[in-house]
């Protein structure tokens, strides 16, 4: 989370420094990032330059990508589109894998909760298209909850980690 506030010192806050710490030392292990309600604005340069450089991805350069970035994926969910979208968030996008929806339940986070790096990486790698395990689509908490957890339940039955 990138929180909003106006003298965006992401060291000497003691509580941001942390967060920031935990992104960058995660970020290099992640398969998929999504960005969800962050414009990613030019005047914001060093959290951009934070998540750039923890992620380990870029459009233009792929001579220094780490192994996982071949095949990770950037999501973007916002209202703007095509180019301008592209443009914002170029250094961030792994090999052209992003993937864009203006609304959360049009997400991989909705439509594969639980198992999002799992549907790419079937996608991306043997080329096997995975039924969508959602959305749940509800503005109730419980009922979100209860979704999920029935989805750990049967997963637990399975024997899926």
């Amino acid at each position: 989370m990138i929180f909003p506030v106006e003298d965006k010192n992401y060291v000497d806050d003691r509580l941001i420094a942390e967060d920031w710490r935990a992104v960058t030392d995660t970020l290099p292990r992640a398969f998929q990032l999504t960005i969800f309600g962050y414009s990613g604005p030019s005047t914001d340069y060093q959290a951009k330059t934070l998540l750039r450089d923890a992620w380990g991805a870029s459009a233009t350069d792929d001579s220094s990508m780490s192994p996982i970035r071949q095949f990770s994926h950037l999501e973007i969910i916002d209202t703007v589109k095509g180019g301008e979208l592209y443009e914002r968030w170029k250094d961030l996008i792994p090999l052209d894998h992003l993937m864009s929806t203006d609304t959360f339940w049009d997400s991989s986070m909705a439509r594969w909760p639980r198992r999002t790096a799992e549907s790419k990486l079937q996608a991306s790698i043997f080329a096997r298209i995975v039924e969508p395990l959602g959305p749940c689509r509800t503005t109730n908490l419980g009922e979100l909850q209860e979704f999920h957890m029935e989805l750990a339940r049967v997963e637990r039955e399975k024997g899926v980690e």
